[in-house]
């Protein structure tokens, strides 16, 4: 597809994202956060405002859980209690992600351990890039837990192979944030490295794989063909519908 594109000149409408079906969107979003992935914990984290809204580590928190002495961070395993109902013959990633959400918002209603992180969660939630933010995550950390289990991502093999190399290299890339930390490199230079690296180790996964390649390029052209504006809507929106079924409330944010 792409290369008749590119051969041809052909112009190619950008399309609503609902027009998709169910599983194309989840390969659209997965490519999507796998592009991003290099970059989306410092990207991220300054479009929020660490007084009032959660930084990445936070939010992973809130997924993930995690058994700390302290009582205020005593947090649900959501991916773990979701995830275990489901294998590779029913997986469907939004209605997933809508589930953990649902039960994540309505239990954060009832916590009364520490205020200021009920506080914190909620400004996160109704700001549009801490909405965003909640997304990102939890589709990481939903990914990762599916990846760790079956060994790959039934429905993103670029977010798959990004993860995997993460994973991989991890030594290098603490070698490279260590830099920063140091003053070796600018964050502009720490960000082209990472993304560097991922790039050289994902062509040296397809050099030899004729369908993963044909795998990625798929996932690549769905997503030039999608209207980045209706995807950021759904992604609002998807979050909002599960807010407002825990809560009961309407929208608090225009997306106008």
């Amino acid at each position: 597809m792409k290369n008749a594109f590119e051969k041809y000149n052909i112009f190619i409408p950008k399309i609503d994202i609902t027009e998709f079906d169910t599983e194309d969107i989840s390969k659209v979003l997965t490519y999507k956060i796998g592009k991003i992935i290099p970059i989306v914990l410092k990207d991220l984290d300054d479009n929020i405002n660490a007084n009032n809204q959660f930084n990445v580590q936070r939010i992973s928190l809130i997924f993930k859980g995690k058994n700390d002495k302290r009582e205020t961070h005593k947090m649900k395993n959501y991916i773990k209690e979701h995830m275990d109902k489901y294998d590779e013959n029913n997986f469907d990633l939004l209605r997933i992600l809508k589930d953990i959400l649902e039960n994540i918002v309505h239990d954060m209603l009832y916590y009364n351990k520490d205020t200021l992180r009920k506080n914190e969660f909620f400004n996160t939630l109704n700001n549009l890039n801490g909405a965003k933010y909640i997304f990102v995550v939890g589709v990481i950390c939903i990914e990762e837990y599916f990846l760790e289990k079956y060994g790959y991502i039934k429905n993103g093999k670029y977010l798959e192979l990004v993860l995997k190399i993460k994973k991989e290299l991890r030594k290098e890339i603490r070698g490279i944030y260590k830099g920063l930390k140091e003053g070796i490199y600018t964050e502009t230079e720490i960000n082209s490295m990472f993304r560097a690296l991922i790039k050289t180790r994902i062509k040296s996964y397809i050099e030899d794989d004729e369908a993963l390649e044909k795998e990625l390029e798929f996932e690549k052209d769905l997503y030039k063909i999608c209207n980045e504006e209706s995807l950021e809507k759904y992604i609002y929106n998807l979050i909002d519908f599960s807010r407002t079924k825990a809560t009961s409330q309407p929208r608090l944010f225009s997306l106008s």
